[in-house]
């Protein structure tokens, strides 16, 4: 058996908008990534999922919006 995922829920729009992001910058040069600064993110879990849930997928169902559960991030303190 396998796990289902657990990643950022994101709305239609949310992803429409990464994958624009993405694409306008897929061709950015080493010069142009240079100039941006990136952070790493600490995660605190107060709302926790106690139970586990084991489903069976295929191998290429695992990522596929069915088969995520959504998580919610919360704003920084």
């Amino acid at each position: 058996m396998m796990h289902c995922s657990k990643k950022q829920f994101l709305r239609k729009q949310n992803k429409i908008k990464r994958l624009k992001w993405a694409r306008d910058h897929r061709n950015w040069s080493v010069e142009h990534w240079s100039q941006v600064l990136f952070s790493d993110e600490s995660k605190f879990e107060i709302l926790q999922e106690k139970q586990k849930k084991l489903v069976r997928l295929l191998a290429n169902e695992r990522m596929i919006d069915q088969c995520i559960i959504p998580i919610v991030k919360h704003g920084g303190g």
